[in-house]
């Protein structure tokens, strides 16, 4: 598995003058994979669809989440470059995984004890824009509220056993916190 990851570096110093990056090509690929995985968390609610703290508060974590995601400035980052271009990409990858544990946690039931896997999800998800924000030498505002906000969510997530179901309502409050100060 790690060869496998490591290939397209290993085959972009091999043959980098015959490979153009296509900017929003990437950004185009990126976004319509998030909208897939988003459309899997959603799915993965419908068995617990009647309406609970729990099952709104998670909804609205997803809406937060496609908020963050959608309303990021991809025009300040530089993906000329191939570390940023990397970094972009293999930072979509911890999202692709942050989002399929988020679709765990809701499939389970927020209800039961696995409460902690949809905080853990969302601090990956919010840890994994930090990053592609610090690489890139993007002008986003914010570059503390990311790692401030995933660090936060993810000491949350281990609170879980004396919090219950209000992780999630933590959580909400932080993306949401989020969102508005990045505004």
């Amino acid at each position: 598995m790690a060869l496998q990851l490591l290939m397209p570096v290993l085959a972009w110093k091999t043959v980098k003058n015959m490979i153009s990056i296509h900017r929003h090509h990437l950004l185009e690929r990126h976004g319509l994979f998030v909208i897939i995985l988003l459309g899997e968390c959603l799915l993965s609610s419908r068995k617990h669809v009647t309406v609970s703290a729990p099952f709104v508060l998670t909804i609205l974590i997803l809406f937060a989440i496609w908020w963050i995601y959608f309303d990021w400035k991809y025009d300040s980052l530089n993906l000329q470059s191939t570390s940023s271009a990397f970094t972009f990409n293999y930072g979509h990858l911890v999202i692709y995984i942050s989002l399929g544990i988020i679709a765990a946690g809701i499939g389970i039931a927020p209800e039961k004890n696995f409460s902690y896997l949809i905080p853990l999800g969302s601090a990956g998800f919010v840890g994994s824009l930090a990053i592609m924000n610090w690489s890139g030498k993007s002008a986003q505002k914010g570059r503390l509220l990311y790692p401030g906000a995933s660090l936060a969510i993810f000491l949350l997530g281990f609170s879980h056993s004396w919090l219950g179901p209000e992780v999630l309502l933590g959580t909400n409050l932080l993306l949401l916190g989020v969102v508005a100060l990045k505004r």
